[in-house]
This record gives structure tokens, C-alpha cells and sequence, in this order.
């Protein structure tokens, strides 16, 4: 994909710009005359640029922070230089961030590049200008941030590190690309706006009258003349204040038609005022008292040489032009600024938020390109008030049920936080018992149904549609709608709740919120002798949770996300807690743990028989048996995760495990469990996507709950293997077994990264299948295969043996209900133009596109064994494993799987046998399908026997 450029927020502009002089050779003639140009010019401050952005953990209700320089690196990312003022938690802020980084991923601010003298010259020029100078109170940054913020969108293409509401001009959309370039008429955007040797010129020799200046003109006119002019009717004063808004290119037509219009706009004065009024951008003009200048001639000039399009570029001063055309950007953004501050200045609130901490800024709501505002709410005037004052939280709901905002009414006074109670359709008003106090909430949020002017396609929007208060001593209360995820905010422990900050829309409401708190030391007197309720543990609040919460007692690791997921929130994308058990009775029920072979799933089995089921689609179930009544736990968790999750490895305290996923290398994140933490489940969330077969898991974490387990060690956790050094899962095979005789299949293969492997191989798995017992049925699952397995590789996903008591061992998912129920939803739908069959990555990878047309991804078949034992085993290499035949004790043959020609070259023997093996061992690798996610094939078989 190869990088690509970033722009200043405010002119549009590269923030970094190095010449290379072999790819300027290159270029045709007019291209090369534009460098040449530019050589002539100040084009280094193009590369001076600082980032302003939010740091949403800051204890600071004023977020936002500026840095010091930046330097650009690549794909987006910036070094991030320390400010230059002390800024709150600067230290805390990463070395390395990403611009435009629009809500996406949790663990970077939101940041903008911007020219220095862009920011700090014009647009605060710009923003006194049009303030018309009332105050000398310099900008404010956190305003200036939220006006940035209003004019861009994550709805923007792969390289748009800019503001895309930002109108920068149509020439400025060509070069909005993934490299800026030049061409000719666009290089005054490359020229320093602010130090302009041209135009210092100018100012020095600007043109004289060529005689005597004229009287200043009066409005008296002829008699005739005034009759037919109705401006010579008007007094001067109001003749002067219509002129003075009438554009120029006007002006003539009006001359022709009014003598008086004509007498007063050939006046040297008015030329003068109107190259004040017009041309803004002249501030640095110096003041003159010469009466001989001529002003008409000064405007038509300037205006000339501040144009900005390819045909003046030879008469036009470039500094100038650009310094035009980014005052006008300025405009708009001052616009929003000018707008925001009065609303920020007019916010009346408690002394008590004066010194208040603020918890991280957390997102509830998204409503893509969205205007907001962003207030604070106290919830009380004094800390003594705790507990004791009487006073009504008031909330406030607007269309679609979503939460409009919160009001406080105490002592006969109402403030609001958030659209006000007349733009509610709804408001519920709870009285704060005495002696008690508010802790926090649970915002209840849905995506279902949520549309907005700005949301495109694949926008998800999200509201809040329900709230649950949570007090320190009483019960907690609900409002609005029940149903939806959750999301918790409650104060740290020690702290005490006094207020609201909040970003709100009044379409949509809350969209982020924090919690301002104190020292509940300050507060205690009014909450002492009561029982406090059980508190959640802390780190459940950080993501948005599916449905219900967590139980209390839990916390959970860092989630794990891919790379690819560069617009992946789990503040906004709801999180599945896949609880293997609350606590240690219930972990003690547990008797099966299933994971989808493409991590679209996980189901759980306890004794009673009950399942608890998460994900968008459980199709090709991996099942790993756990001796949870016997005290079997897992002790131990491995996640791959490069551009998504993509490799899973559990293990438990008897050295046994359960993998998913090709990335199994150790190398990878390893979370345990602990004298004081045990592990108890694993959460994670999927990307949204309309077409069936496309979601993918986008993050993955470890749930924990307090416990007592001793630690594990790196031996514990290493795995058994086979001899050739594959894992053996779920554990090895009897100590009286042993591997004997070829290993089928194995072969020497060139990886992606062009190194010769022996497949299978190391952090490749081997499964081992018991055929001493008698069989009921051999089922085998197919998938589509794959240019890479030369010699006609057999691409098998599974092999499963049911014996004749009802129980099964299998290599692979042995459970493809759900993939057989899709396949069945697809042929009955009336629209079948995306294919016959539910999607499958093979449509990206190396396959034979006829083959993912006419055949499913999981294609079954089986032999019934009917209760003999196997025989024998018939195979055929080369070096592939190419196909398999199973073979009863009573002669019945199995079907030939794979490719089978001739007789087979290899056979397996079992029953009734000299030297009999007694197993199967069945060694797995990833097929190494270049797309999303890979399959895991059957790759080898080998014979166990019986230790002599």
C-alpha cells in the first residue's frame, strides 16, 4: 500500500516536504519550471508544524493539549514532541501518534497537524478580526480544538489526512491524494504566507496619484439627474454604509446607471476603506498619511496579485495568494470558534468544579460529523451538601429515546448539562435520598435504528437509550430503555461524585461524558454508617460491554487488536464476556470450551447440559473437553494478533491444550493465572458487517476474578510433542503408545517469507485418534483448496470418529450445525447475485474461483463403519498428502477422499494384524491462504503402536 502524506488542518498543505531532485528531472517542462519557481521562494515553513489534539485520561477539564514541534514519520504518524507550555499529563501522552485518528482506536488522541504560523499567525489574526478586536484574552485551545473537530469526518478515503468539511478549494482536492505534489498554478500553496519579501515591496513604492488629488467628492447632482437617480435621494451617510457592501465587480454597472453612485466611488477615500475592508489579510500594511497614494489603483493591484488560480500565477505576489486563500479558511473556522466560545463564556457553574478532577473523557454515543457542544454540570453547591441537602436529578430524553442530557434542581434553581428540559420529549425526575449519594451510572447504548444526515454506509451510529443511576447505599434506579449494551462510569474508590463534563449534540445527545469527583474524605460526614454496595471493579468500565455487564468481581487484561482495525473502538463496539465461570462453583460445572475455527464464535457447556453461546457465527465449532467437576482450569492463555486475533492456545493445569488459528509461536502474548487473580473467560468483539461469512473478530482479552492458584511456570506451559516437534493436543497419547513408521504427508515447503520449512512443523499441531475401539462412523470435512498444495493436496479440515458408545474424537471442528443452517438461510433468500453460497475468505485467497462458485466452504462426507473396527488406513502422497481411504474389519471400504488414482502406495494397518498400530495421529498446519483467514488442514498421518 506503501505510505502517504499528511496536511496542515487549517491550509490543506503538506506539513512535510523534502525536494528530490532525481523525480523532479523526471517531470515534464511546465513542472519542473513551477520548482524552479518555488526554489525562489520560502517554502521551509511548510515543514514546521505542531500537533493540537485531546488527551482524553488527563485529570484536566480542558483536554486538549499543543505540542511542541513535530516530525512527521510515516503512515500517519507523528513524533510527538513536549509542549512548550506545561501541559497536563504530558508524560502520559505516547511518543508516537497517529492524526486524524478519528475515534477509532481507544489508545491514541484524537490529534491535528497544523502549520505554526497557520494556527498561531493567521487563525488567531483571523479570530480577533472577526471579534472585532473585544478582547485581548488570548485564544483558547480547547475551543480551538472543538472548532477543528467540527469540520472533519472518519468518513473520509484511505489517505484524506485533512478535514474533509473543509471547503480548501477545488485545486486543493487534486492534491488531497496519498503524496502531495506540485503542479503548475498550485504553488503559492508551498510559499510562507506571513514573510513576504514581494509584498514588503510593494508596501514600499505603492503608487501615486499622477496629479494633484481630486476634492473628495459630494453627493449633490443636477436636478434632472437626481429625479432619475434613486441613490441621490439617500444621505450620505446611508450612500456611503450601501457602498460599502456592494462587490466591486458591482460597482461599475452601478457607476453607469447612478452619477451619484459615480461621484462618490471615484473618491480616493473610498478605494481606501474598501482595500480595508476587503482585504483583511493586510494587516502588516503600515499606516500612511500620504494623501497622494492612489487607493484605486492600490486595490485593483493587490487584488490582482493575491489571486490564486493558474492563470495569474505569473502576476500574482505567491506568499500573498497563499496568505488570501488560507485567511479565507481561517473565516470558516473562526466562524465555528467565535460560535463556540460565547457558548463556553456564557456556562455558569458551582465554585465546587473549580478544583475537580476529571476521570477519563469516555465515548457513550456516535453520530458521524456531528456538531457538538461540550458543558459541565454540578451535581451540588458545597461538599457539605453531601447527603444532606435535598435535591432532583433530572433526565432529559429526546427522539428515538436517546438521552438528551441531565438537570439538577435544588434550592429552587435549575441547571442543566447537555440540550435542556424544553427541547425534551420526556424527563424523568429522581429525588437523592438523604444520607445517600450518587456513584456513578450505566449508560445503556444501541446502534439499532440510529440514522443521521452525516452517517454513511458504513457508519455505525450509537445513542444512549437508557441509564441506570448507582448510589453508594440504596438501590440503584433505572430509566429509559432496558435493553441495550452497557457501559459503566462510576468514581474511583476514595472518590466522591460532584459533577458531569460532557460532549452533547442536541440531535443526538450525550456522545462522550466524564466524571468530575473529589476527595470523598471531603464528603464523608452526610454518608457515614452505612452499607456500601458492592462496587465493579474498575477496569469493567473501560469498554463497552454486549447486553449485560460482566458479574462485579471480575476485571479483564488490555484488550488485543489488530492492526487492521484502525477505526475499531471497544468504547463503541460492544464486547462479548464469555464467562467460563463467575466464581469457582461455577467453573467447577464446566465441561467444554468451543471456539470457531475462523474466531466467529465461542460456545460453553456446563454439567447440567446448559450452553452459553457468543459470536456472529459459530460454523465450524473446535471443541476442547475440560475436566471442570475434576478440577481441571485453565492457568494459562496465548494470543497471536497481528492484523486481527488470529491464534489462540489455552492451557491448563494439567498441561493440556486447546489452539485455534494458524499463529500459535510462543512469542506471542501470554496472560496467567496467579496466586490472587484466576483465570476465568476470555472477552472480545467483531467488526460490524452486513454480508454473512464476513465478520471478523477485531479484539480479544482475558477475564480474571479473584483466587487463590499457585503460578505457573514456562515448563508448565510448553506443551508435550510429537517427534517431530509438533504440539500435541489436547494431550499426548497413552505413555504405552509410541509414534512408528513414516510420517505421510510431511514435506518441505517455501514460505511466504521464502524460507524452506519441513510441513508439518514446529508450533503445528498433532491430534491422535483411537482405533482399538469399535467405530460407529468416520466423518470427514472438506474444504476448498489451495494453488499452493501442489501434486493435488487434499484440503481436509477435519477427520472425526464416532464410537459405537456415543462419544467421538476428532482432529479439527467437529461441529458444523451452524455452517449447515447458513448455508440452508442462503438458498431460500430470493437474492442470490452474491453467489450461491454464504461468503468465505477463499474469494481473496490463492483458490480456484470455480471451485468457491460451485462448492460451500465445508463440504461433508462419512463412512459408516457400523460398529466394527477399522482395518486399515489406504494412502496416497506425493508429497502432499493426497487422499485416504478407510477400511472395516468386515471388508466394507470407505470412500475414497482426495485425490485416490491408482492403487494406494501406502497403507496403514490396524486389526487383526502382525504389529497392529492402535492410533492415528493426525499432524495440522495452516494452509497459509494469503486473505483474511486461513484454514487448518490435515497435512500427515502416522501409525501408533503399542510399546513392545
Amino acid at each position: 500500500m506503501g505510505g502517504w502524506d499528511i496536511f496542515c488542518a487549517v491550509c490543506g498543505a503538506t506539513v512535510s516536504w523534502v525536494e528530490d531532485q532525481e523525480e523532479i528531472d523526471e517531470q515534464p517542462e511546465d513542472v519542473q519550471k513551477s520548482y524552479a519557481r518555488l526554489r525562489q521562494e520560502n517554502t521551509e515553513w511548510v515543514n514546521k508544524f505542531r500537533l493540537i489534539g485531546e488527551n482524553a485520561d488527563s485529570p484536566s477539564m480542558d483536554k486538549v493539549f499543543i505540542s511542541g514541534p513535530a516530525e512527521y514519520t510515516e503512515y500517519g504518524g507523528c513524533q510527538l514532541q513536549p509542549p512548550d507550555e506545561e501541559a497536563f499529563m504530558a508524560d502520559e501522552l505516547p511518543d508516537m501518534v497517529s492524526v486524524y485518528s478519528w475515534g477509532g482506536r481507544d489508545d491514541e488522541p484524537l490529534v491535528f497537524p497544523y502549520h505554526d504560523i497557520c494556527l498561531h499567525t493567521l487563525l488567531e489574526l483571523v479570530i480577533s478580526h472577526m471579534s472585532s478586536g473585544s478582547s485581548n484574552d488570548p485564544v483558547d485551545k480547547e475551543v480551538v480544538f472543538r472548532a477543528l473537530k467540527e469540520f472533519g469526518t472518519s468518513s473520509t478515503g484511505n489517505y484524506d489526512a485533512y478535514l474533509d468539511l473543509l471547503d480548501y478549494g477545488d485545486q486543493m482536492e487534486e492534491l488531497h491524494g496519498q503524496y502531495w505534489y506540485v503542479s503548475p498554478g498550485t504553488e503559492a500553496y508551498m510559499v510562507n504566507p506571513v514573510t513576504i519579501p514581494g509584498l514588503q515591496e510593494y508596501y514600499s513604492r505603492l503608487p501615486l496619484l499622477e496629479s494633484s488629488p481630486p476634492p473628495e467628492s459630494s453627493a449633490s447632482v443636477d436636478a434632472a439627474a437626481a429625479t432619475r437617480d434613486v441613490f441621490s435621494r439617500l444621505p450620505l451617510e446611508l450612500l456611503q454604509h450601501v457602498m460599502r457592501y456592494i462587490p466591486v465587480e458591482n460597482v461599475s454597472a452601478l457607476q453607469a446607471v447612478s452619477p451619484s453612485v459615480a461621484a462618490f466611488t471615484t473618491s480616493n477615500s473610498f478605494w481606501r476603506e474598501r482595500v480595508l475592508q476587503d482585504m483583511p489579510w493586510l494587516y502588516d500594511m503600515p499606516e500612511t498619511k500620504n494623501m497622494g497614494l492612489d487607493w484605486t489603483r492600490i486595490y485593483k493591484e493587490l487584488l490582482l496579485k493575491s489571486e490564486n488560480h493558474p492563470d495569474a500565477a505569473e502576476t500574482s505576489i505567491l506568499g500573498l495568494a497563499n496568505r488570501r486563500r488560507i485567511w479565507g479558511l481561517c473565516e470558516q473556522i473562526a466562524e465555528s470558534y467565535i460560535s463556540l466560545k460565547q457558548a463556553k463564556d456564557s456556562q455558569k457553574h458551582s465554585y465546587i468544579l473549580d478544583d475537580a478532577v476529571s476521570d477519563k473523557m469516555i465515548k457513550l454515543g456516535h453520530l458521524e460529523g456531528a456538531k457538538f457542544e461540550m458543558s459541565k454540570l454540578a451535581l451540588l453547591d458545597d461538599i457539605e451538601d453531601v447527603g444532606g441537602c435535598e435535591s432532583t436529578l433530572q433526565v432529559h430524553w429526546g427522539p428515538k429515546d436517546c438521552l438528551l442530557g441531565f438537570g439538577v434542581k435544588r434550592a429552587g434553581s435549575i441547571c442543566h448539562l447537555g440540550a435542556s428540559g424544553r427541547l425534551a420529549l420526556r424527563t424523568d425526575s429522581v429525588p437523592i435520598p438523604k444520607g445517600d449519594w450518587l456513584r456513578g451510572f450505566v449508560f445503556i447504548t444501541t446502534s439499532e435504528g440510529v440514522k443521521f444526515k452525516y452517517l454513511c454506509e458504513n457508519d455505525i451510529g450509537r445513542l444512549v437509550i437508557g441509564v441506570e443511576l448507582i448510589f453508594e447505599h440504596g438501590k440503584s434506579v433505572l430509566l429509559g430503555k432496558s435493553r441495550g449494551d452497557r457501559r459503566i462510569a462510576q468514581v474511583a474508590e476514595g472518590r466522591l461524585l460532584v459533577g458531569l463534563l460532557a460532549e452533547w449534540t442536541p440531535t443526538g445527545g450525550i456522545m462522550r461524558l466524564s466524571l468530575l469527583s473529589h476527595d470523598a474524605q471531603e464528603g464523608k460526614k452526610g454518608l457515614d454508617g452505612q452499607k456500601v454496595n458492592i462496587r465493579t471493579d474498575e477496569s469493567l468500565g473501560s469498554i463497552l460491554w454486549r447486553n449485560a455487564l460482566p458479574p462485579p468481581q471480575l476485571n479483564i487484561t488490555k484488550p488485543l487488536i489488530g492492526y487492521w482495525a484502525t477505526d475499531y473502538s471497544v468504547e463503541l463496539n460492544p464486547q462479548d464476556a464469555a464467562v467460563f465461570g463467575q466464581d469457582e462453583a461455577e467453573l467447577a460445572s464446566l465441561t467444554a470450551i468451543s471456539i470457531d475455527a475462523q474466531f466467529g464464535g465461542i460456545e460453553l457447556r456446563y454439567v447440567d447440559g446448559s450452553t452459553k453461546s457468543y459470536g456472529p457465527q459459530r460454523w465450524a465449532m473446535k471443541t476442547f473437553a475440560i475436566d471442570g467437576p475434576g478440577g481441571e482450569r485453565v492457568t494459562a492463555v496465548f494470543i497471536d494478533v497481528k492484523t486481527h486475533p488470529n491464534g489462540l492456545r489455552i492451557v491448563t493445569n494439567r498441561k493440556r491444550q486447546f489452539t485455534v488459528g494458524p499463529n500459535l509461536e510462543p512469542r506471542g502474548h501470554v496472560i496467567r493465572s496467579s496466586a490472587t487473580k484466576a483465570i476465568c473467560g476470555l472477552f472480545c468483539g467483531w467488526s460490524s458487517k452486513n454480508e454473512i461469512g464476513t465478520a471478523r473478530m477485531d479484539s480479544l482479552g482475558v477475564l480474571k476474578f479473584p483466587g487463590s492458584y499457585e503460578t505457573t511456570t514456562d515448563n508448565d506451559e510448553s506443551g508435550l510433542r510429537d517427534q517431530a516437534g509438533l504440539w500435541w493436543e489436547p494431550s499426548a497419547p497413552p505413555s504405552s503408545w509410541r509414534e512408528d513408521g513414516p510420517l505421510y504427508g510431511q514435506h518441505e515447503q517455501k514460505t511466504r517469507w521464502r524460507r524452506i520449512e519441513t510441513k508439518p512443523g514446529q508450533y503445528d499441531v498433532a491430534c491422535w485418534l483411537d482405533l482399538t475401539r469399535r467405530v460407529e462412523t468416520v466423518r470427514v470435512t472438506f474444504t476448498h483448496g489451495d494453488f499452493k498444495q501442489v501434486e493435488n493436496g487434499m484440503s481436509l479440515v477435519s477427520i472425526t470418529v464416532e464410537y459405537t458408545d456415543g462419544s467421538r474424537a476428532s482432529a479439527g471442528p467437529d461441529e458444523f450445525g451452524g455452517y449447515i443452517q447458513a448455508c440452508s438461510n442462503k438458498k431460500n433468500k430470493k437474492n442470490k447475485n452474491k453467489g450461491k453460497w454464504p461468503f468465505c475468505w477463499c474469494h481473496y485467497g490463492h483458490t480456484d474461483k470455480k471451485e468457491v462458485a460451485q462448492a460451500p466452504h465445508y463440504r461433508h462426507d462419512e463412512f459408516a463403519v457400523g460398529g466394527a473396527y477399522i482395518q486399515k488406513v489406504n494412502l496416497w502422497t506425493g508429497p502432499w498428502l493426497q487422499g485416504m481411504q478407510f477400511v472395516s474389519a468386515l471388508g466394507a471400504q470407505g470412500p475414497k477422499w482426495g485425490a485416490c488414482e491408482g492403487e494406494p502406495p501406502h497403507t496403514i494397518h490396524f486389526a487383526d494384524t502382525t504389529n497392529a498400530a492402535v492410533g492415528l495421529k493426525v499432524g495440522m498446519m495452516d494452509n497459509e491462504r494469503a486473505t483474511t483467514y486461513a484454514d487448518r488442514i490435515v497435512a500427515s498421518l502416522q501409525a501408533l503402536v503399542a510399546n513392545p
